[in-house]
């Protein structure tokens, strides 16, 4: 301090405005740590009244199974005061008590609204009642929110492939990709068409505003003109779907339809692995802007139909034409003397193919139905079911991922399809949702013990789901497929 050139002068204590530790006097505290961890401890003790334990008491003598034991207590029992425990577990007598215990280890925040497993282990911690496991699993399996909120391990109903079809072009798969990179001429969706048995495709570039009359005069332009009209399309029932298209389609080709549309929640498996397959070669030619997929689409088209088809073991056009096209390693290295060119030849591959790919299909739809995770199940009407939530569009705001995975319960009005497909009685909250819905949407309510459910009355939980028109249409379902069959007239 020597070094420095300085005055000291007093500064009342009121003038002094920004004080600090250093200029005020320490007071002395009014409590010490040993009070306050003392106080802690008497604020934190728990304990139970002798209420409680009176009522635990005549709880035991009215219960059929403790009383005894209580009045006697043979090992492994014991009895302190007017506890009865097990091995070290208290036992809990039949009643309210009881109904507490497992709200508190499965329904609390505590307890989470684990599984059946987790909370007949935290229970089994501290407390002991006769049959407790079978109870535990009853109300755990019976607990709406779980039912609500958990995904179910597996899906319901057997699976049912579709068919080989006895022609081409027969049935088809048709559906779209979209939000693809916007095109320099405003394209950025894309339309798969894929016949059933040939498993030819066509690849349609599209741009995202087209209405149903658009669809249809695309449908006439690429699909219509080289394969005719098809018995049935198997697609998602999107609004490009509805019967609208179908008027459209009408109008075009001066015919009468007669529609009956329907709904198969899961999604088509031929679009769903054409659309990877194609996104996959697309993958590899797009430059960085991804804005050039279309002029990729012609070239792309091809190579797909001119491979094996891992179904049918023939290539599409093998199985369509009767040969393969040419191609440049054959214009290269063959001579164009050598031809065949009896149309007999063609015909006798074109059948044999035919026959090939029938049975190969075949057998490729029981290796996959053997593969899924599915139960034999069958509903009855009027019984209480849970609607999946994987297809309801959400209202705005809400996130996919903290939504309930279903909703009810429904009643079931109606059994279409063999059982696999119900008809349910929707509140009017969401009278625009089709009304039927396939097996595996659904999964059987468990009426919980302490709560008494109103059918088809809308929860807080249906509430985060919009009335959209997901699925409707104003004709009848009749087939538990996503199939849009059309007939003549």
């Amino acid at each position: 301090m020597r070094e420095f050139n300085y005055q000291i002068k007093y500064l009342k204590g009121k003038s002094n405005i920004v004080s600090d530790a250093f200029s005020r006097k320490p007071k002395k505290s009014v409590h010490t740590s040993s009070d306050i961890i003392r106080k802690l401890l008497v604020l934190t003790k728990v304990s139970v009244s002798n209420e409680t334990l009176n009522i635990l008491k005549q709880q035991y003598l009215a219960d059929n199974f403790f009383k005894n034991i209580f009045e006697n207590v043979p090992p492994p029992y014991r009895r302190k005061g007017k506890r009865l425990y097990f091995e070290n577990r208290l036992c809990i007598p039949e009643g309210a008590l009881r109904q507490n215990i497992l709200h508190d280890h499965h329904t609390s925040v505590y307890g989470g609204h684990r599984g059946y497993n987790k909370t007949n282990s935290l229970i089994k911690r501290n407390f002991f009642w006769p049959n407790m496991k079978q109870e535990i699993k009853a109300y755990t399996d019976s607990c709406r929110k779980c039912q609500e909120s958990k995904s179910a391990n597996r899906t319901l109903g057997e699976p049912r492939p579709f068919p080989p079809p006895e022609k081409k072009w027969e049935v088809i798969s048709m559906d779209f990709m979209f939000k693809l990179p916007r095109t320099k001429d405003g394209y950025s969706a894309l339309l798969v068409v894929v016949d059933k048995l040939s498993k030819r495709a066509h690849l349609i570039p599209l741009t995202t505003n087209h209405k149903s009359e658009d669809i249809a005069e695309v449908f006439y332009k690429e699909i219509y003109k080289h394969h005719g009209l098809p018995r049935k399309i198997i697609s998602d029932r999107d609004t490009r779907f509805t019967s609208d298209f179908w008027k459209e389609l009408a109008k075009i080709l001066d015919i009468k339809l007669n529609l009956s549309t329907a709904f198969h929640p899961q999604t088509d498996g031929q679009s769903e692995r054409m659309f990877r397959t194609i996104q996959e070669m697309i993958r590899c030619f797009v430059s960085h802007t991804q804005k050039d997929w279309k002029k990729y689409l012609p070239g792309l088209e091809y190579s797909y139909n001119n491979h094996l088809n891992d179904s049918t073991k023939i290539s599409p056009f093998f199985l369509e034409y009767g040969q393969n096209p040419l191609s440049f390693p054959e214009i290269l290295f063959t001579d164009d003397s050598v031809t065949d060119t009896e149309p007999k030849w063609f015909l006798e591959n074109i059948n044999k193919a035919t026959k090939i790919a029938r049975s190969s299909i075949q057998q490729a739809n029981t290796r996959n139905a053997d593969l899924q995770n599915t139960v034999p199940y069958e509903f009855e009407v009027g019984e209480k079911v849970l609607l999946s939530t994987k297809h309801l569009p959400l209202k705005t705001g809400r996130v996919k991922k903290f939504t309930s995975k279903f909703i009810g319960p429904f009643i079931i009005t109606a059994k279409l399809a063999d059982g696999q497909a119900y008809r349910l009685k929707l509140p009017r909250e969401l009278n625009r949702i089709h009304s039927t819905f396939h097996i595996s949407l659904l999964k059987p309510f468990a009426q919980p013990a302490d709560e008494s459910i109103e059918p088809n009355k809308i929860s807080d939980h249906t509430k985060a789901f919009q009335s959209h028109s997901y699925g409707r249409t104003n004709v009848e379902d009749e087939h538990s497929s996503k199939t849009a069959e059309v007939v003549t007239d």
